[in-house]
């Protein structure tokens, strides 16, 4: 009887032992785990920051030289448009105006009015020499009046002046109008006499971003990369709205190649990595991986017409916050 009093004792002592292992064996697994996790989180967290930190460090100098660069873009288009607006109140006054109209601009199909390709070649006339010169006046439901003349030509002669001193920084310089027309200055590309003859700018998202209805704050703006059929490049544009008196009169506008932007913003500077450039409302701007196939006609880049799955990523992930500076990595 004691015997078996004794073995039950026993066999509670073992069981409360095994029970007492059990709860060790869960709490030091669980305290093992735990201590992994945060070690890991805390390891994986480091080596993250470390990674930023030795990116944005590479690519300091780059972003600083290239802001510099779009902030001087923005610049010299206030220089542009304000010299548009002075431009165009002296040929409202100059006699003969109209009739160098007529003689330098020429219908090349129905509806479609050119700059004559001598001032693309280089001409001298009307004691001025110009070069470097087109224009596209393309089909639209207004004839073209004397103040559209007038704007034309002040436009012209604006970029006959100052579009050589941004060659260097910029594809082209150029003035586009609510009315369908462009006018450029550009060493490479006579786009003005390239521009397909039914082309009507203002269908397309880059010009129609500026008109009245699309943009009533007036703002100034960056494009997306797009792909310009007629000169054949990727491209981004800066534009800054004309207007006067309640008028868009036109606006002052500068392109900046895609290679130019490859060449430095998505340089890579570490192996493995992608660099992709994105503007404020996720459009792509420029980037290291860069899908050819991806090319859509007259149509910027963005996640309705760039199915890549890095970029969808992140043009959501900039639409998704609300940044508080103009760049960020």
């Amino acid at each position: 009887m004691e015997r078996r009093k004794d073995d039950r004792r026993l066999q509670r002592r073992e069981k409360l032992t095994t029970a007492l292992l059990v709860k060790i064996s869960i709490w030091a697994i669980s305290i093992v785990l735990i201590a992994s996790s945060i070690t890991f989180l805390t390891t994986y967290n480091n080596a993250r920051e470390r990674v930023i930190t030795v990116l944005q460090r590479d690519l300091a100098p780059t972003l600083e030289r290239n802001q510099t660069l779009f902030n001087r873009i923005e610049s010299n288009a206030n220089i542009l448009a304000d010299e548009f607006l002075s431009q165009y109140e002296i040929v409202k006054t100059t006699e003969g105006v109209i009739e160098q109209f007529e003689q330098w601009y020429e219908e090349t199909s129905p509806g479609v009015v050119r700059l004559k390709p001598e001032f693309n070649r280089g001409i001298a006339t009307s004691s001025r020499y110009f070069e470097n010169l087109s224009a596209f006046i393309g089909p639209r439901e207004t004839a073209i009046n004397d103040e559209f003349k007038l704007r034309i030509l002040a436009a012209q002669h604006v970029l006959n002046e100052l579009g050589p001193a941004w060659q260097k920084d910029v594809a082209n310089t150029h003035f586009s109008m609510p009315e369908n027309a462009l006018l450029m200055y550009s060493v490479d590309s006579p786009w003005g006499l390239l521009a397909y003859k039914d082309l009507v700018i203002t269908d397309f998202s880059v010009v129609k971003s500026t008109l009245q209805s699309e943009n009533p704050d007036r703002t100034p703006n960056w494009t997306g990369l797009y792909y310009d059929i007629s000169a054949d490049v990727w491209t981004i544009t800066y534009q800054k709205p004309i207007d006067l008196n309640g008028q868009h009169l036109a606006n002052a506008s500068f392109d900046v190649a895609l290679g130019s932007l490859l060449n430095d913003l998505t340089e890579k500077k570490r192996p493995k990595s992608e660099h992709i450039v994105l503007n404020t409302k996720g459009d792509l701007i420029a980037a290291s991986n860069l899908a050819q196939e991806a090319i859509v006609e007259r149509s910027t880049l963005t996640s309705e017409t760039y199915d890549e799955p890095l970029y969808q990523q992140l043009s959501h992930l900039v639409t998704s916050e609300n940044w508080t500076s103009q760049s960020f990595i």
